[in-house]
């Protein structure tokens, strides 16, 4: 009985999986961004260059200033340059 229940989980688990990549994949159902590494390049630069601004803003106050303005710095810059990207290029 006990095997059953992990087949049937197993099963569930399969038809899910194929059913979400199916939609993020189908034509006319949005777009799929991981295909277009240009995306992640302008996000890694935004990410890299706002998130460096954070930190030396930052380390005028202290260590722990620079550490958090620069993760929020890193945020910001990803959002930006992925939509930097999809304003220019997408």
């Amino acid at each position: 009985m006990r095997s059953d229940i992990i087949l049937a989980s197993r099963a569930g688990a399969a038809d899910a999986s194929a059913n979400s990549a199916a939609e993020f994949l189908a034509p006319g159902r949005g777009r799929a961004y991981s295909a277009c590494p240009m995306r992640g390049i302008f996000a890694t630069l935004g990410s890299f260059l706002v998130g460096s601004l954070g930190w030396a803003v930052g380390q005028c106050v202290g260590l722990g200033t620079a550490v958090v303005l620069s993760a929020i710095g890193s945020g910001v810059g990803i959002y930006w340059g992925r939509k930097l990207f999809d304003q220019w290029l997408g």
